[in-house]
């Protein structure tokens, strides 16, 4: 092996040679099996969707495991919110079992913290098979501290530092902060379930984004909003993995993040949703007459679909009328009707 050959992998310094520590993990939340779609009243529907709507969950947790072998992540974080309630269905434990299943041969780690909708009580060590011999870890049950573990790689060296917080019950007032250690040597990373900035009455662990900057810590794996937000370069809720109702629009996913010698060298929010719900703005004031009205409309649902096509298998679409028109009388209740016919003809 040449020196030129070594050099992506190995630094020399001060004639010791030193591995260079590269791994990568998902951070993921809000999953909420059990949750069904809802609003759907407001929108055009067919068959089709009523399939797609059926088996969306489990679809999108194997396309996940798909990507996640596809990566050769090391772990895998889930914020909290597995579940919808803590009592599921048979059908969803099923979902989450052979999801774990899956992870478990593929020998990822997975690190789960719970809820508000998912307390500890929702999940049966026997169905679950969760424990330290297990790839599958349910973590943050501390009362007085915050969960501290070190993660290993698959050849079982420490690569990062976990903390983490849990709900033991579904409402929790307490700041989880105050229970978390300050930043130690490695990669540190925070991991709960907590309502970020909101005021201290909160029931959903309140706490302050200065308080978690506070800790140091290189990154933060946050769940409870379901819409992705970007609080900093290393704070970040990774928002539902599939959103259930219109005010859960736009797209819905997980994060990518590699690390390199501590350092984040990647940080990709990658979608996850089959079906997406989505609010247009149509501006009208061009249109002479309800026929154009029409077409500005189906012009902009195309656009709309155009930008996801490859991944998005249908979309729940509610436009707004904006702007001043000379057709203005003609919008009525039977144009909407027939606008919907002819969407439902035209995009089914």
């Amino acid at each position: 092996l040449s020196l030129h050959d070594a050099l992506p992998i190995l630094i020399y310094s001060c004639n010791i040679w030193r591995m260079i520590v590269e791994f990568s993990f998902l951070h993921i939340a809000d999953i909420h099996l059990d949750r069904p779609f809802s609003g759907l009243s407001e929108f055009s529907w067919n068959n089709n969707l009523e399939q797609i709507c059926k088996n969306a969950m489990e679809r999108i947790l194997n396309n996940i495991i798909d990507f996640a072998i596809l990566k050769n992540v090391d772990f895998i974080l889930i914020a909290g919110d597995t579940f919808d309630s803590c009592e599921q269905d048979f059908s969803s434990k099923l979902i989450l079992k052979r999801a774990f299943q899956r992870l478990n041969s593929a020998e990822i780690d997975v690190y789960l913290i719970c809820g508000n909708h998912d307390p500890l009580y929702s999940y049966s060590k026997t169905t679950f098979n969760y424990d330290e011999n297990s790839c599958i870890k349910i973590i943050g049950f501390n009362t007085q501290n915050c969960t501290e573990l070190p993660v290993k790689n698959k050849l079982g060296e420490n690569i990062a530092v976990l903390h983490a917080f849990s709900f033991n019950e579904e409402k929790s007032n307490q700041n989880p902060v105050k229970y978390f250690n300050r930043a130690s040597s490695g990669f540190n990373i925070g991991l709960l379930h907590c309502d970020l900035n909101a005021d201290s009455n909160s029931p959903y662990a309140p706490c302050l984004i200065s308080e978690l900057k506070d800790l140091n810590y290189d990154y933060y794996a946050l769940g409870h909003i379901h819409i992705p937000s970007f609080q900093s370069e290393n704070i970040q809720y990774s928002g539902t993995i599939q959103g259930r109702n219109i005010k859960e629009t736009g797209a819905h996913g997980i994060r990518y993040i590699k690390v390199q010698d501590n350092p984040i060298v990647k940080n990709a929010f990658i979608p996850t949703d089959i079906i997406r719900f989505e609010d247009i703005y149509v501006d009208i004031s061009p249109a002479n007459d309800a026929i154009e009205v029409l077409n500005i409309i189906e012009e902009k649902i195309n656009e709309k679909i155009n930008e996801n096509k490859n991944s998005v298998e249908a979309y729940l679409i509610r436009p707004f009328l904006t702007g001043c028109s000379s057709c203005f009388g003609e919008i009525n209740e039977n144009f909407y009707n027939t606008l919907s016919e002819k969407i439902k003809s035209d995009f089914s």
